[in-house]
């Protein structure tokens, strides 16, 4: 499949590119399509020297939300191991409410939301760990307490110091 990049970083009246609303929608298959049809054009801008892959996962919509923002919102989590694993070293920032990606994931209750706090604190580089009033995620994730004695990966032992320990950083 071949796309016009112009195209990809194309925004709609919310200031949404495809992939927002790929990531919103829980559309993996169409996230992992946009970001290799991008990389595939090997497209640079020239002011700024980032790729058109890495310029598309970063931009933001009107809420001021990265795809990264918008899958964590709606717990698609193969879309959020796509996004993070894909530009790593990008430190996500809070979009108009406060909030950054990790602290959405920490906020939540639902039973995957632990797992996508895990996804992010290991995959990236440096997570921004920022909240609305001055709360960061380790106070959304106290407030919830959905499982944060538990690793979801093996049911035992204790994220809490993980959290706690990347928060301190």
């Amino acid at each position: 499949m071949s796309i016009s990049p112009s195209l990809l970083l194309q925004v709609n009246v919310n200031a949404e590119t495809p992939l927002h609303v790929a990531a919103k929608y829980g559309h993996s298959d169409m996230v992992e399509v946009l970001i290799k049809s991008t990389t595939k054009a090997q497209h640079e801008e020239l002011e700024s020297g980032i790729e058109a892959a890495k310029r598309m996962l970063r931009m933001t919509n009107n809420e001021g939300n990265t795809a990264l923002h918008e899958a964590v919102r709606y717990e698609h989590w193969d879309d959020v191991k796509i996004l993070t694993r894909e530009d790593p070293d990008f430190s996500y920032s809070s979009n108009k409410h406060g909030e950054t990606p990790l602290y959405i994931a920490a906020a939540f209750t639902a039973e995957n939301s632990l797992e996508i706090v895990v996804e992010i604190l290991e995959t990236c580089t440096s997570p921004a760990y920022e909240g609305p009033d001055q709360m960061t995620a380790l106070h959304a994730a106290a407030a919830n307490n959905h499982g944060l004695a538990r690793n979801p990966k093996t049911g035992g032992g204790s994220w809490t110091i993980s959290i706690w320990s990347c928060a301190r950083k």
